[in-house]
């Protein structure tokens, strides 16, 4: 029994459907990933500056 092209279509787009859904979500589970690291990173990098210079203004005040 062969399939009618509007089946064969129809089965394309559930399969293509399925594959987005999981690359989306393992995408953005990527990206979550990365934004945390970039974060992080950069608060590692701009903390030490900032402690430092409220150190500073503290000493200064009193």
């Amino acid at each position: 029994m062969s399939m009618s092209p509007r089946e064969i279509l129809a089965k394309k787009r559930e399969a293509q459907g399925a594959l987005l859904a999981e690359v989306t979500a393992d995408l953005g589970a990527k990206m979550h990933d990365h934004f945390r690291a970039a974060v992080r990173d950069a608060v590692r990098e701009v903390l030490p500056e900032v402690l430092d210079e409220l150190r500073q203004t503290e000493g200064s005040a009193r």
